[in-house]
């Protein structure tokens, strides 16, 4: 079904686009009419000229020297008239959907000869990136980063409190046996595989990889995750840490501080965003210029009335701009 709507809607583009063309060919072979000379073809009342044959030779890629090329280009071209000549007897100029394919179109045509060209304009010097970064240093501080070891001891759902007695003397037997690990160890090792019901991290010594500050990682609660950032030295250990979930140690491995990063590895970035303001500033003078121009009255209460259509994706549709006032 989605296929079938976007062949159509394309559909309905091509043949917006055939309209234009031809509108334009035909108001091109009016003011031509004049010149004998300069006569190819025509098709009922409309006449097709040498020279817009040049243009469409020169428009489509390929060798046009062999005489059946350029029939066959010809033939193209009639075959377009008598498609518009036929559309146009069926009323489909009239039709809603392509009078509004038609506006997008001449919209877009629009936009590409006058926007588009100040839009390629835009250019960003060293000098504002430099200024840029020297402003916004917070924008490019690299995240505090701790890598840990966690032994978790699960508390089961509905559990007694001699039952979570038990585990918490569990959870202070692992801190015991972990404070007697090599000061070299950097995770829980055996420790984890004897006492962590984490399967994930228990076969690698509890290890978390590294973790960043202020951002939630689902597999640790959070009062883990802020003794992870309480740890100051690597290779300290936490007091057993209770949650309603379980019991848990933690074991700072080691560190990565906040740093400003150079701005040679944030420039391009930097760019990026500066051209996207730009533009956006210049796509917003440009459409004012154009409202200024015009009378523009909206409906409000119209608008507000309008229910939006039922089982869509509720995207926003992606559409050329149409000129104000339309």
């Amino acid at each position: 079904m989605k296929r079938g709507k976007k062949w159509m809607l394309a559909g309905l583009f091509c043949l917006a686009a055939i309209f234009i063309f031809l509108y334009g060919l035909n108001r091109g072979l009016t003011r031509e009419k004049g010149n004998a000379g300069d006569f190819l073809a025509s098709v009922g009342d409309q006449t097709i000229t040498a020279e817009r044959f040049i243009r469409e030779m020169t428009r489509r890629p390929g060798n046009f020297h062999p005489e059946e090329l350029k029939e066959t280009l010809l033939e193209d071209m009639i075959q377009s008239n008598l498609l518009y000549a036929a559309a146009l007897k069926a009323g489909y100029d009239k039709d809603p959907a392509v009078v509004d394919a038609i506006r997008h179109v001449v919209a877009e045509k629009y936009r590409s000869e006058h926007l588009v060209p100040l839009l390629n304009q835009i250019k960003i010097t060293d000098e504002e990136l430099e200024q840029y970064y020297q402003s916004h240093p917070s924008e490019f501080q690299t995240k505090k980063m701790r890598r840990a070891a966690v032994i978790q001891i699960s508390i089961p759902q509905n559990a007694s409190s001699e039952k979570k007695a038990r585990l918490f003397e569990r959870a202070v037997s692992a801190r015991k046996e972990a404070l007697k690990l090599n000061p070299n160890t950097r995770s829980f090792g055996s420790i984890a595989v004897k006492y962590s019901d984490h399967q994930p991290t228990r076969y690698r010594g509890g290890d978390t990889g590294w973790l960043q500050k202020n951002r939630r990682d689902l597999r640790w609660p959070k009062e883990v995750m802020e003794a992870i950032f309480a740890l100051q030295e690597p290779m300290k250990i936490s007091p057993v840490i209770a949650t309603p979930e379980g019991y848990y140690l933690v074991k700072l491995i080691e560190t990565k501080e906040s740093r400003l990063r150079p701005l040679s590895a944030v420039k391009n970035r930097i760019r990026h965003q500066l051209i996207h303001e730009k533009k956006v500033e210049v796509e917003r003078k440009f459409y004012e210029e154009l409202k200024n121009r015009v009378h523009i009255k909206v409906n409000r209460a119209r608008l507000k009335a309008i229910e939006p259509p039922t089982g869509g994706s509720g995207k926003k549709p992606k559409s050329p701009p149409a000129l104000p006032g339309q």
